[in-house]
């Protein structure tokens, strides 16, 4: 029997945490989204693909180093939940440091990207223009993942509105930098104007972080978080390898397709994309609940927590999903005015909403089992799921059967269901009394 008393409980407290966490999210994506906007309109189609190519390669670096920083989230969480100032103090610090590397890294990675888009065979002005943008956008990807180490480290101790109001001050930023610098500078001013914005959420969180009464007490020795940090976010930075790099994977059956599918394929994705910022939301507001609870020693309040987040992200991305299918004709005449894609993207929508249930309860379930300390077990799920279902999948439905790119939508749901069902079987074990 369900305790519903409970139930709303937990969602009373979840909702708090979880909005301006898919707000601040959203927000990050807004930005993207501007920049092609305005790369389109101001700088034509020869920059926007310099830019578009030079994302291909930072992003996915980025999101995996993003991945590798969040041990900071779990260890956090743990410690808020205990009431460990001393501990949270020295995530903080070890987890700035741990950040720092990674943004490093990722820095030389994307820095040294020109070997790379020569042997895949692009073309030889193409590389020359991409070359630059690609540089620019290097130091965006070392502030971003220092930015999401702070707002990690703030969320997991209940305050995720700095982190929404610092990205609506970097999207100000953005669009007023953007609108002197394209002019001049194409692609590489889009990818500065971008730098800059997230150097001013950064400097925003830490300036929060640093007043914080946490950080400022003089609480007494704990031990060295960075090994805890650095075991649980490496294998949270492969995982979002794998995940970021199976979509990419999708993205490319989609444009061996064709035209047509490739153009009613990106806007059903971007769609996905944003509807997902309201899963990544909650999931991340659930990893705060349950790492507290963990933090505790009371593993089944972390268990309860962690379903009472699942049902409200189904329920939640379910009436959504039922949204997006009602009105799919307006919403993807937004997106094109010709009748010929309409016609190939609105069919996409039902299937598309159908996945996002399975989507939504991995990024839940992994989240949690994330803040409960599971590693490379749960890295495992994601590669099974995605590389091992979801990609063969994605290649047989979408180039073997007349589904096209409606396949390609179909495999996510293949491939998240899987993963779904293996991260709700770890949580399970792990939360075992």
């Amino acid at each position: 029997m369900i305790d519903t008393g409970r139930l709303r409980r937990s969602w009373a407290e979840l909702i708090p945490l979880a909005w301006p966490v898919m707000l601040s999210r959203f927000g990050i994506l807004f930005m993207a989204i501007v920049d092609v906007a305005m790369l389109g309109r101001q700088a034509g189609t020869e920059q926007l693909a310099f830019f578009a190519l030079g994302m291909t390669v930072a992003l996915p670096v980025m999101i995996t180093g993003i991945g590798a920083t969040t041990g900071i989230l779990a260890r956090a969480a743990q410690a808020h939940g205990r009431a460990d100032t001393a501990a949270l103090r020295q995530v903080f610090r070890d987890g700035l440091m741990w950040a720092a590397t990674i943004g490093a890294l990722a820095l030389a990675v994307i820095l040294s990207i020109g070997p790379l888009l020569h042997f895949v065979g692009h073309r030889p002005e193409m590389i020359a223009g991409t070359l630059p943008v690609a540089r620019a956008l290097a130091p965006g990807a070392f502030i971003q993942i220092l930015f999401v180490a702070c707002a990690f480290w703030l969320e997991a101790t209940g305050r995720t509105r700095p982190a929404l109001y610092g990205m609506i001050v970097a999207n100000i930023v953005n669009i007023a930098l953007n609108t002197i610098l394209i002019g001049e500078m194409g692609a590489v001013g889009a990818a500065w104007a971008t730098n800059a914005a997230r150097l001013s959420v950064l400097l925003i969180l830490l300036s929060v972080v640093l007043t914080r009464p946490e950080i400022r007490a003089k609480a007494g020795a704990a031990m060295s978080e960075l090994g805890p940090i650095a075991k649980i976010g490496a294998a949270g930075g492969v995982a979002y390898f794998f995940e970021t790099m199976a979509f990419a994977a999708l993205g490319q059956f989609a444009g061996l397709l064709g035209t047509s599918e490739l153009a009613a394929y990106s806007i059903a994705h971007n769609l996905e994309a944003a509807l997902f910022m309201v899963a990544l939301g909650l999931s991340v507001a659930a990893a705060v609940r349950v790492g507290a609870a963990a933090g505790r020693g009371n593993l089944p309040q972390a268990r309860f927590d962690a379903f009472a987040a699942l049902a409200l992200a189904l329920m939640v991305i379910a009436a959504l999903g039922a949204i997006l299918v009602l009105f799919a004709q307006p919403v993807a005449s937004l997106f094109s005015a010709e009748a010929a894609l309409l016609a190939r993207v609105t069919p996409l929508f039902a299937v598309l909403a159908f996945s996002l249930l399975f989507d939504a309860g991995q990024v839940v379930m992994g989240q949690c089992a994330r803040a409960l300390g599971d590693t490379w077990l749960l890295t495992g799920c994601y590669f099974v799921g995605f590389w091992c279902v979801m990609v063969p999948a994605g290649y047989i439905l979408s180039m073997m059967t007349p589904l096209a790119e409606m396949g390609l939508f179909v495999a996510t749901g293949l491939g998240c269901a899987v993963t779904f069902l293996m991260l709700l079987v770890r949580i399970v074990r792990l939360t075992q009394v």
